[in-house]
């Protein structure tokens, strides 16, 4: 019990949002453990702008964004700042939807988002309806990996879903799902900004989207840094060796400075921000309008 409280403390302390404000985070905080028990069900709570998101107690991810503004402040705010109306953001492993819907609805772009696991595609679909901004998604119940076929998935860990091959625990409850390749799910169309989370798999999935990645058009990736299933070296040398060959750099993005900034081995992180064409995405960064969360703007 005290772990996690722990984690969540040194979270919202170190965030650039909830740590500005404690006394308003910590209210933020307070309410939604008590009117989260109390009700039982889905909460439509405000996230960015206009946009709101579908929470329910356990939601490790989304209640992240319900303390602070934005769960993953650097790379939530890099595709807020970099999108604009009817670009193509591909969002793989979607969970339920925090980045589809502020690509979708706080920007108005255009979304192919993946989420295999049927209860977590299920509230993917209910954030969509609660935003109204189906009909600009292609939402898509599968997997994502280097080859067409099918794979074995994890149903029971939220955020924490994923591919097991046959190596998983066998008390944990598994599905058979289907699977694609980004180069078959696009078909030629060419994202701005895609954004991979399959715990571990990322370089699964980037091994069958060699066509889309040598698109000039893809102009930065958000990608999961996982070594759970990487090679000796861990998955940060392979990702920049793969994505390197292809002209990107890893980067960290400063959200109210508007800046790209040299990556930092040292001081680990979930995610690693790639971009090609700098000078270009930058220009995009610093025009982006400024997005209204926690009634701050970003």
């Amino acid at each position: 019990m005290l772990r996690p409280l722990l984690g969540t403390y040194r979270f919202l302390r170190g965030h650039p949002l909830a740590g500005a404000d404690p006394l308003q985070t910590l209210g933020r905080y307070l309410r939604w453990q008590v009117g989260s028990r109390l009700l039982h069900a889905p909460v439509a709570m405000s996230f960015v702008n206009d946009a709101r998101l579908l929470v329910e107690s356990g939601m490790a991810g989304a209640t992240g964004n319900v303390y602070a503004g934005l769960h993953e402040f650097e790379d939530m705010a890099f595709l807020l700042h970099l999108l604009r109306p009817n670009d193509l953001f591909v969002d793989v492993g979607a969970n339920i939807g925090s980045y589809t819907v502020l690509a979708a609805k706080a920007i108005g772009a255009r979304v192919l988002c993946f989420e295999p696991v049927p209860h977590t595609f299920a509230k993917l679909r209910d954030n969509l309806l609660l935003n109204d901004i189906a009909g600009s998604v292609d939402a898509r119940q599968l997997c994502v990996g280097r080859a067409a076929g099918e794979v074995e998935i994890t149903v029971g860990l939220d955020t924490m879903n994923h591919v097991v091959d046959g190596q998983g625990s066998s008390d944990q409850p598994t599905l058979r799902v289907s699977q694609v390749t980004l180069d078959d799910a696009l078909a030629g169309a060419a994202p701005a900004l895609m954004k991979l989370d399959v715990e571990g798999r990322e370089l699964d999935a980037l091994a069958g989207a060699s066509t889309t990645l040598a698109d000039a058009r893809l102009r930065a990736l958000i990608v999961e840094v996982n070594d759970s299933h990487a090679g000796p070296g861990g998955a940060r040398p392979a990702l920049e060796t793969l994505l390197g060959g292809l002209g990107f750099e890893c980067v960290r993005y400063a959200p109210f400075e508007r800046k790209l900034l040299p990556d930092r081995t040292d001081v680990p992180r979930p995610n690693a921000i790639f971009v090609r064409g700098r000078d270009s995405v930058l220009e995009r960064l610093q025009t982006a309008p400024a997005f209204r969360v926690l009634r701050r703007s970003v």
